[in-house]
């Protein structure tokens, strides 16, 4: 889902996908060392260029950034 607001998912940021859960589980630790110190946003929001405005687009971001927004999921 894409426009509006950017998704802060619970994904630590890694420089790339190895070593990432094959479980589709949430990445809780970090590449770069130490703990999760950023995590995931993705897609883009209404103020991103058209370039981040994509599922795939992933980038770092802190909870104080604006346009950003999260999904509330149930599992079943």
């Amino acid at each position: 889902m894409t426009g509006n607001v950017s998704e802060w998912v619970q994904d630590c940021l890694n420089r790339n996908y190895n070593n990432a859960p094959a479980d589709g589980s949430a990445w809780l630790t970090s590449d770069r060392g130490g703990g999760c110190h950023s995590r995931v946003k993705r897609g883009g929001s209404w103020f991103d260029l058209p370039s981040h405005l994509r599922s795939a687009s992933r980038s770092n971001s802190s909870r104080g950034n604006f346009g950003l927004g999260f999904r509330i999921v149930r599992d079943l």
